[in-house]
């Protein structure tokens, strides 16, 4: 097992390695950098700009340095353990697995059971998100708390309502969330990707603020204690 430790930079996970800056983003299929990457000691090849964004509009964006996005073709080559209260990420085929066990598929990202507001659902974790999203229709019947702003690459900048919905994982320990719900372009995009996988929710970091998570991409497994 390997433990390295990361950054919290405005609710993501800012790896340093090799003098680099990696920005680890379970939510993007493919890796960003200017150059091939060097991870756990093994060389991965990146795109250098994906739909037009590169590290540069991902620096600019975020408001700190980035110089390489660190995606699930790179991920998914390991099992790691996310503990985001430690700032720690363990990587290694030895790690035991939380105390909460679910299956995941890796359909246009990873997609896990939960309950929403006392409706069973699926959801993608994507720990580049530190806002949560959640489908309209889920908080048609709620008053936003606040605005927040987030960004996204290909549109830049914007601001979202925030709505605090419960969420729970086990059936047991219901957790407060702030979700969000995406604008004009994003949600026709973010929609499309929903409906396919059978999603309502993009889930971000702010569960790992309760939970230390463990991704098994070999057994299609993600749990959580």
């Amino acid at each position: 097992m390997v433990t390295l430790n990361f950054e919290k930079k405005n609710g993501h996970i800012l790896l340093k390695m090799n003098d680099l800056n990696l920005l680890i983003d379970t939510g993007s299929p493919v890796s960003i950098a200017n150059n091939h990457i060097r991870f756990l000691n093994k060389t991965y090849n990146t795109l250098r700009s994906m739909m037009g964004t590169n590290v540069e509009t991902l620096s600019n964006l975020s408001g700190f340095k980035i110089d390489a996005l660190i995606g699930n073709d790179i991920l998914s080559n390991y099992k790691f353990r996310i503990r985001w209260n430690e700032c720690c990420i363990d990587f290694g085929d030895d790690l035991p697995d939380g105390r909460i066990v679910q299956k995941m598929t890796n359909l246009m990202g990873i997609i896990f059971p939960v309950n929403i507001d006392g409706e069973g659902t699926l959801a993608i974790f994507d720990t580049g998100a530190f806002i949560s999203y959640i489908s309209e229709d889920k908080v048609a019947d709620r008053t936003p708390i606040e605005t927040r702003e987030d960004f996204y690459p290909v549109i830049g900048k914007f601001t979202t309502p925030i709505y605090k919905v419960p969420l729970t994982i086990d059936g047991n320990n219901i957790i407060s969330m702030d979700f969000g719900t995406l604008p004009g372009v994003l949600k026709m995009m973010h929609g499309m990707i929903m409906s396919v996988t059978k999603t309502k929710a993009v889930i971000g970091t702010q569960l790992l603020e309760v939970y230390n998570c463990t991704i098994d991409w070999k057994k299609n497994k993600i749990s959580w204690d």
